[in-house]
């Protein structure tokens, strides 16, 4: 018997609302699955990092007297072990992170905190079992977030061993193009020849066209230099990287465990072999990272929604609070390889500077140096800045201005480092205009500061009238020596041309 129209038509609506809502339910049980996990992992990763409910200064702070270790991570595994392997958006830079936690959580318990296994299992037979488990989600997550590790290691384990076995412990990598030749130069000769620093140095630069072979056979003729080629480290998609992006993926393709990474017009007024030797907060983190200038207002929006359950200690920084527009400045990065949180929040940064994740990223930070912190966050990796913030390395101005380079001292608060050579601009002209090197000044406070933009015959100038937490300082007669040195160097080779300058000055015959 044929239904009436109107019946017919009451039951497809019925049908369709019954399927519309099915299908809401299900999206909204999705969401709410990933919004757990997010948070599952991040109470496990601060647990592993030895974190409890009432530790004080607490890193990551997500744990409470609730959090039941056994009952987490069998949560976490449940809601990640069949899609491990699964290819995913890799614009969903969130989704990036959810994996990059299952990675470093499964690999930590492999190798680095064998003991919690024991904690989560009964019997050796279970031990066993979970074991094999982790190694599938391990191998699995790896081949589809860092393909290209396994270009030059086995595996993840086998790079952090070779870290660790590295013939070369400490080490300072640049990066370096064309167009930057000469600064790298006047860089890596203000390190051998004013503060005679003899750590061994590696040049990256990414493929051909980056460097001509003139100059890379002028790097290596230098003591103790060698230039290195990121495009033979990382496969294919080592072939997309390029300009900023290169900076990770230089750091982590070097022979050294301990990494100091510097720009290519980064000058120091103290040898830098002390930050990975000395540094306290490289000792204890593996890890070092500088803060750019206080400028503007920032806007964590997209951080937080890539990294919904971030850090007590993100929360504390100037970007998360709108007192400034960047956080970080990645002149400077240090890095311990060796160290199973750093490697993998190292390739976090590459992944994020890979295309087609740095496509998305870089609309929302200026380049490569916001990825450093954002991926040791979201990974759950403790790290911590050095405790001032960009300031200004040159000469004061008639009211009274700090300009120059952004400029930093060292835990000590004394002069350390500052960025963009010795010219005034170096986008405009890069051989007239150099800067007299007499005072610095730095930022204590991270807020209320006041710029006065760099314009084609000026550089930044911090102002320090009425601003008590800017520090200013005269340097010393021999900074100011380092520093003229620096400057002459520079104009010689800029005059002579760096290939004379090679034969006369250097003696070495190209």
């Amino acid at each position: 018997m044929k239904l009436p129209r109107r019946i017919r038509l009451i039951i497809v609506l019925i049908a369709f609302t019954t399927a519309g809502l099915y299908l809401l339910y299900s999206s909204r049980n999705v969401a709410f699955r990933r919004r757990r996990l997010d948070f599952l992992q991040s109470r496990f990763l601060d647990f592993l990092n030895g974190e409890t409910h009432n530790t004080r200064g607490q890193f990551g702070g997500s744990l409470d007297r609730s959090f039941d270790p056994a009952k987490t991570f069998h949560l976490i595994v449940s809601e990640v072990y069949d899609t491990v392997a699964s290819e995913y958006n890799r614009s969903n830079i969130h989704e990036l992170g959810r994996r990059a936690r299952t990675n470093l959580l499964a690999y930590s318990l492999l190798h680095e905190k064998q003991s919690v296994v024991d904690q989560l299992t009964r019997t050796e037979a279970e031990q066993a079992s979970l074991r094999t488990h982790l190694n599938v989600i391990v191998e699995e997550s790896t081949h589809v977030l860092y393909p290209w590790i396994t270009t030059k290691y086995k595996s993840i384990r086998d790079a952090q061993k070779s870290f660790l076995n590295a013939k070369d412990e400490y080490g300072i990598v640049f990066t370096s193009g064309q167009w930057h030749f000469e600064f790298c130069l006047n860089a890596i000769l203000a390190l051998r020849k004013v503060l005679n620093c003899t750590l061994p140095i590696e040049v990256h630069y990414a493929g051909p066209d980056d460097l001509t072979e003139e100059m890379t056979r002028a790097f290596n003729s230098l003591d103790n230099v060698r230039t290195v080629d990121v495009w033979d480290y990382f496969g294919e998609e080592g072939r997309n990287i390029s300009g900023w992006a290169i900076k990770p993926f230089a750091i982590l393709a070097s022979r050294f465990r301990k990494v100091l990474f510097i720009d290519a017009d980064g000058l120091f007024f103290q040898n830098p072999d002390k930050l990975l030797q000395t540094s306290k907060i490289f000792t204890e983190f593996g890890s070092l990272f500088y803060s750019d200038r206080t400028l503007g207002r920032g806007d964590a929006h997209f951080f937080k929604q890539i990294n919904p359950v971030w850090t007590h200690y993100a929360s504390t920084l100037r970007y998360m609070t709108k007192k400034s527009l960047f956080e970080m400045e990645s002149g400077v990065v240090a890095v311990d390889k060796g160290r199973a949180g750093p490697l993998h929040a190292l390739m976090l940064v590459c992944k994020m500077n890979s295309r087609p994740e740095r496509d998305l990223m870089y609309n929302y930070v200026h380049g490569d140096k916001e990825t450093f912190w954002f991926a040791w966050d979201i990974l759950r990796v403790p790290y911590k800045f050095s405790p001032t913030f960009g300031g200004a390395a040159g000469y004061l101005n008639a009211e009274k201005q700090v300009c120059g380079g952004i400029f930093h001292v060292d835990e000590e608060l004394q002069p350390l480092w500052f960025n963009g050579g010795v010219v005034v601009n170096k986008h405009v002209n890069k051989d007239q205009q150099y800067i007299d090197f007499q005072y610095v000044a730095y930022d204590e406070l991270g807020s209320h500061v006041k710029w006065i933009w760099e314009t084609d015959d000026t550089p930044f100038c911090v102002v320090t009238k009425n601003m008590p937490h800017v520090k200013v300082t005269e340097l010393t007669v021999h900074q100011k020596g380092y520093a003229a040195q620096y400057v002459q160097m520079y104009k010689s080779i800029s005059e002579k041309g760096w290939r004379e300058y090679f034969k006369s000055d250097l003696k070495i015959k190209l």
